[in-house]
Parts: structure tokens; C-alpha cells; sequence
């Protein structure tokens, strides 16, 4: 909807043709409200889609390109960004140690995601060291075998990279747009933290996180920690001054909650104040079946679309819906807590009676169970801001 669409209730009628039939019009309303919702949503997102998911099922290079591309415009419309640029940095190390970095290719692909998509968090994968056990990024970068962090030609490379990262992105006046994570679901904290320690020194004002299922006071340097719904609660609770972000969790990954789950954490994550949500990969079509046609993934967990047999259409799933409405409701709630808040006022009971909480096991106590009754939720509160304005 244009921002500077007329606010009015509008009506009109749907036409649903099968079986090249058209079927009974179904009137539909649609009302637009007399505010306008941010250009970056407030709760930051980073849900991963990647190429290398789509490249086992799909031979034909420009057939990959199309379903990556389409994933990638349709996660932004749907107001939740990719994560992974897609394009990143290339680099070269000279035969005295020293990182060239060649950053055109990424600050095109960053101006088209932020600017034109509206994505609001970018992390590059080079700043992320490892996964699980594994050291493995920059020996991969650079066809390396450092060891660990304590190797001497690692530590001068990785140094190297965070300043300019750091100058960079202030460069490009990107710095609110980047997630800087350290390593992925580490079984161990050392690697991480003596990796964390390099960062800190080499850029003492990048934001450091972590993906892991536990917080640990002893870890410093660590500033976002992204968690799972089993531990979020605990986490609030532990890292007081810290940021915390959900990860991987709440009905993204599977079809066993109720559907209002997936959409009611955003009220959850408003109280709470959680700052974003990531999921690791959002695309995997690795094992799949044919059914009518359409690439169906038996393995859900972490997939949220489904592209036809021939590979011109990628559709939506449900999660992917209820993700964009969830994204919504978070925004209309953040705009109502401004007003509120610029008017010196409280917020009303009957908010607050909704608001979800935690139970004595830490897992969310979610109110409201019924899609109908967070949608009269959020026409109330957009009627409540239009009254504020």
C-alpha cells in the first residue's frame, strides 16, 4: 500500500478462477489506517536464504538465479531481510602478510538490500570464525590450516579484516544494518571468546554475538546473544545490559505449534524487549518430493517455501505468512508505545492483560490462541495510534 494512500475502508470483490472457471466473487474489505509504518521494521530480522541450498535441485544456472532472487525480494516484501548478502567481500593476502579487501561488489549488493529492499540487519560471514566445533572460515577464505585463534599469521589477517570491517561499514553509514557474529552453536567458549577478545581489540565499538543455546557471565566481550525459546527466558533474566535476539525457534521449524504461536511471540518480544529474530536458513530444499508439481519439503524445519517442479514460481508458506503479520504487529505496537509514551501516558489494561509472559519452566504463556482475536488486537491499537496522532 503507498504511504501516501487516502485513509478510508475500502471494498471490492475477489475472483477465483479453477479449472479456467470462475467461481462465486468473494467481497473482501481492506481498511488503511491514517499513519504510515517504518521503512525498516523495528524488530530486526536476519533469516537466512541461501543459494547453496537451491543449486542440488536446480542444474540450470539462471533457474537458481530466478528462485534465489525471487526468495530473496519475497522474504524483504514479506518485511523480514536474508541475512547473508549473497555477495561478499573478496579477498588476497600478500607474501608479507598483508589483507587487501576489495568491497565494490558487496557495497552494491548492500545498497540494493538496504535502499531498495528495506532489510534492516546484514551479517557477513567472514566475521563469523566458526560452527559447532569446526575453525573453519578463514581457512576457507584463504586456503589456510590455521589451527585456532592463536595462530600468529590468523591473528594479523583477522585483525587486519575487523578494522577495515569496522571502517567500512562507518564508511557506508551502515553500522545499524550489521550483525557481527563470532561463532555458531559453539560446543565450547574458548575459541569463541579468545576471537571475541581480537574484535574487541582491533574495534572497540562493533557489538559482538553468538548463537548458542546458554549465557555465561565469565563471557565479556560477547554483547548479543541469540538464543533458543527453551532459554530465552533464562537468558533475559542472566544477561541484564546485554542484547538478545530469538534463534531458530517458535514454529519456524516445524509444523507442531499452534499457528497463533509463531505470530504472538512478536508480542512477546515487544515486552520483553528481545531485538531481533534469526533463523539460520530459511530455504533448505534438499530433501524434498514431487507432489502435483511442486518441490514439497517432508523435512520443514527449516523451509519456507516451495517452488514448482520447473522452477519459475516459488510459493509461500503459511509460517511465512504468520511471520510477516508478526512483523507487522510488532511495528503497530512500537508506534502506539512512542505515542504513549511521547504523551506521557500509560499503557491500558486491557494491552497488557494480552501481553504474553513466561511460565515456571521459562516457556512462553501465550494469551491469545485464535488468528481472529490478533487481528481485532492489532485493528485496535492501529485505531488507538490514529487517535494519538
Amino acid at each position: 500500500i503507498p504511504n501516501d494512500a487516502k485513509a478510508a475502508t475500502y471494498q471490492g470483490n475477489l475472483q477465483i478462477k479453477i479449472d479456467g472457471k470462475v467461481d462465486t466473487p468473494i467481497p473482501v474489505e481492506l481498511t488503511v489506517f491514517n499513519f504510515n509504518m517504518p521503512k525498516f521494521p523495528y524488530l530486526k530480522s536476519a533469516f537466512s536464504i541461501k543459494n547453496g541450498h537451491i543449486v542440488p535441485i536446480f542444474k540450470d544456472r539462471a533457474t537458481r538465479q530466478h528462485i534465489y532472487n525471487t526468495m530473496v525480494e519475497r522474504a524483504a516484501s514479506f518485511r523480514f531481510g536474508p541475512r547473508l548478502p549473497g555477495i561478499e567481500p573478496k579477498f588476497k593476502l600478500d607474501k608479507n602478510g598483508k589483507l587487501d579487501i576489495y568491497w565494490t561488489d558487496f557495497d552494491k549488493r548492500a545498497k540494493y538490500l538496504i535502499n531498495t529492499l528495506g532489510v534492516n540487519t546484514i551479517q557477513l560471514p567472514p566475521g563469523q570464525l566458526g560452527s559447532h566445533d569446526k575453525f573453519v572460515r578463514w581457512n576457507s577464505i584463504l586456503k589456510k590450516k590455521y589451527k585456532n585463534c592463536d595462530d600468529p599469521e590468523f591473528k594479523s589477517v583477522f585483525t587486519q579484516y575487523v578494522k577495515a570491517y569496522a571502517k567500512h561499514i562507518k564508511d557506508l553509514g551502515i553500522e545499524d544494518k550489521m550483525l557481527f557474529v563470532i561463532w555458531d552453536e559453539p560446543y565450547g567458549l574458548v575459541e569463541p571468546l579468545k576471537g571475541a577478545k581480537l574484535v574487541r581489540q582491533a574495534a572497540p565499538n562493533i557489538p559482538i554475538g553468538i548463537f548458542i543455546d546458554r549465557f555465561d557471565s565469565g563471557a565479556k566481550d560477547i554483547d548479543i546473544w541469540l538464543t533458543t525459546l527453551q532459554n530465552i527466558a533464562k537468558t533475559l533474566k542472566e544477561a541484564k545490559g546485554k542484547r538478545v535476539w530469538l534463534y531458530n525457534s517458535n514454529g519456524v521449524n516445524n509444523f507442531r505449534l499452534p499457528a497463533s504461536d509463531l505470530r504472538s511471540f512478536f508480542f512477546l518480544a515487544d515486552k520483553h524487549n528481545i531485538e531481533g529474530f534469526l533463523s539460520s536458513e530459511i530455504n533448505v530444499l534438499s530433501k524434498v518430493g514431487v507432489n502435483n508439481g511442486v518441490y514439497f519439503n517432508h523435512y520443514p524445519q527449516h523451509c519456507l517455501f516451495y517452488v514448482s517442479k520447473d522452477g519459475k514460481e516459488v510459493f509461500d508458506s503459511w509460517r511465512l505468512v504468520l511471520l510477516r503479520s508478526g512483523f507487522n504487529d510488532f511495528d503497530y505496537l512500537t508506534i502506539y508505545r512512542k505515542l504513549l509514551k511521547k504523551k506521557g501516558l500509560e499503557v491500558p489494561k486491557w494491552l497488557t492483560d494480552m501481553e504474553p509472559d513466561f511460565d515456571e519452566q521459562g516457556m512462553p504463556n501465550f494469551k491469545i490462541n485464535k488468528m481472529a482475536q490478533l487481528d481485532s488486537l492489532r485493528e485496535k491499537i492501529a485505531k488507538e495510534i490514529e487517535k494519538l496522532m
